[in-house]
């Protein structure tokens, strides 16, 4: 994203510093974090960066192929059950609206761009959201589930 934006507007267009350096990345995630809070980066709108770090923080993680595999390997058989899937969606859910709740917004460029991927793949056939196949898996994962209002609003699907 910061990339498209230096071609879109160029460097100048952009107040940047190197405030320290670091000799590993645990280091300068704890700094950045603590940076970030301070100056309540997630509420402030003349910041790219919208997340005050913290706990629930990742920065970007690229697997070698043989790490990919052995994270395959570690999980393949291990089955949730419907309880825990419930409690993974429910707290999902309730993230979500957090965030929504302190006025958090996806960015609208960000927005734009799945909208027209999700766009680019419908023309190019490699989904197809209206096809009977598909509406008929939709139908099949619902029997047996009924809706779970949360206090939001919204709902989630769990089984009966």
């Amino acid at each position: 994203m910061v990339k498209k934006l230096i071609e879109q507007y160029g460097k100048d267009s952009f107040d940047w510093q190197v405030r320290k350096t670091f000799t590993d990345s645990i280091s300068a995630l704890l700094w950045e974090h603590r940076l970030l809070t301070r100056i309540n980066a997630s509420s402030r709108s003349n910041w790219l960066n919208r997340h005050n770090g913290g706990s629930k923080f990742r920065g970007p993680a690229f697997h070698t192929e043989k790490t990919k595999q052995k994270i395959s390997n570690r999980t393949k058989g291990i089955r949730k059950s419907e309880e825990t899937k419930t409690k993974i969606s429910v707290g999902s859910l309730r993230d979500r609206q957090k965030r929504k709740n302190q006025g958090w917004k996806m960015p609208e460029d960000f927005a734009q761009r799945m909208l027209q991927t999700r766009n680019e793949k419908i023309k190019n056939g490699i989904i197809n959201p209206y096809s009977a196949e598909r509406n008929a898996k939709m139908s099949a994962s619902k029997k047996g589930t009924k809706r779970q209002y949360l206090p939001d609003g919204s709902f989630i699907m769990v089984k009966i």
